[in-house]
């Protein structure tokens, strides 16, 4: 069964440095027995360097995620050890992503979640700054190859 694309944009007046988006974290009793939402809107920052999908250490324990092991992650800070989960994230449009490993860590202020390579690689992720304007765009499933030089 071929799953129907959905796609959602993130539009900005100014040129970005960061590329953010709203996100919903949810999860079911099977892999999280005392999930606890608290809010319908966390911050997620897409991060091209980043393989993995990291959430904070404060939001893990807020929203009372159970841990689903542990593993060594290679941070610009060097090695650390960080704990792992699995969440369901809700994207933009109703993108839903199911289920899916995270590993837990300290984010900057204002982030709540890191969308890594490991989701971003799911689909197709676009960047365009026309204007001094930052338009950026992720769908899901990948549907067809974004090449620009094919395009000039």
């Amino acid at each position: 069964m071929k799953l129907k694309p959905i796609a959602f944009t993130v539009t900005s007046n100014k040129r970005l440095g960061l590329l953010t988006s709203p996100v919903n974290i949810y999860s079911t009793d099977k892999f999280n027995k005392n999930f606890k939402k608290k809010k319908d809107v966390y911050t997620a920052l897409w991060d091209t360097g980043s393989s993995l999908t990291v959430i904070s250490d404060e939001l893990a324990k807020d929203l009372g995620l159970d841990i689903h092991g542990e593993m060594i992650a290679d941070t610009a800070g060097g090695k650390i050890k960080a704990n792992k989960y699995i969440i369901s994230l809700s994207l933009p449009n109703r993108l839903n992503i199911e289920n899916v490993m995270i590993s837990s860590g300290s984010l900057g202020p204002g982030i709540d979640i890191l969308i890594g390579m490991d989701i971003i690689g799911l689909g197709d992720f676009a960047i365009s700054n026309v204007d001094d304007k930052t338009v950026f765009s992720f769908r899901f499933p990948s549907t067809r190859v974004i090449d620009f030089v094919k395009e000039n």
